[in-house]
């Protein structure tokens, strides 16, 4: 996942360090953000184990940084398959590849505050749910240290967050859910401190994970939309669709 918003903010982070090599994987094509000589890109869908195992043979890293995923909690609902083998099984995949890599010494993984719910219908949280479990089961043998880390609202690389903005500049109105709908948000530089953050709290035996505990003033998606309308130049309406 280290070509969306927050790995690449995460990736842009660990070149500030003195590494020897970054190899991202990304369902993606390789882009041309990162000049680095030490920058690899590798095409590869996490759902097959062959070619994760084969890329962990080949680079044989030190540290993995799992942030690949389906993340729409509403394109989940209808799309169940792919969200659970790209959600579940690849993160399983990612977690046998650094158990048989000889070489991996600690995996961090972000997962979100929703699943911090006890019980839910919802297909992505119950699949990040599912994941936390992989990682903490694994972390009790020792072989590994995994940590994880639940993002909020991370609103520049929210689903919400796109949609006030391509209404401004594609439709004619901007549709929110309804007058005082708030959101907890933190910025994707936040989330990728979060995971470098992993580093350094993971401990043996056990799967600990993160969260911002100071997130200052909820973001009210009223005032974000009335930002896109100032943003935009135009005068055009807010709709407020219900929940």
């Amino acid at each position: 996942g280290g070509l969306g918003c927050v790995g690449s903010i995460l990736c842009n982070d660990l070149l500030k360090f003195d590494i020897k090599r970054l190899v991202i994987l990304d369902r993606k094509d390789p882009v041309s953000k990162f000049a680095q000589a030490n920058v690899i890109f590798v095409r590869c869908d996490l759902r097959d184990f062959s070619a994760v195992t084969e890329i962990f043979t080949q680079y044989r890293p030190d540290f993995v940084f799992h942030a690949g995923a389906q993340r729409d909690p509403g394109y989940a609902e209808s799309h169940i398959v792919e969200t659970v083998t790209t959600n579940v099984i690849g993160t399983l995949n990612i977690v046998k590849a650094c158990e048989q890599s000889g070489t991996v010494k600690q995996c961090i993984f972000s997962s979100t505050g929703k699943a911090s719910r006890y019980l839910t219908e919802e297909v992505y949280s119950a699949t990040k749910k599912l994941c936390e479990y992989i990682l903490d089961s694994y972390a009790r043998r020792n072989n590994v240290r995994y940590c994880m880390v639940r993002f909020t609202h991370v609103l520049d690389n929210s689903i919400m967050n796109q949609q006030l903005q391509g209404d401004a500049e594609k439709n004619n109105y901007i549709a929110v859910h309804c007058p005082g709908k708030f959101v907890t948000a933190q910025n994707a530089q936040e989330a990728s401190h979060l995971l470098l953050n992993g580093l350094i709290f993971s401990e043996d035996r056990q799967c600990n994970f993160l969260i911002v505990r100071n997130l200052e003033w909820p973001v009210e998606s009223l005032e974000m939309a009335l930002y896109y309308v100032k943003v935009s130049g135009r005068e055009i309406p807010v709709i407020f669709m219900g929940n």
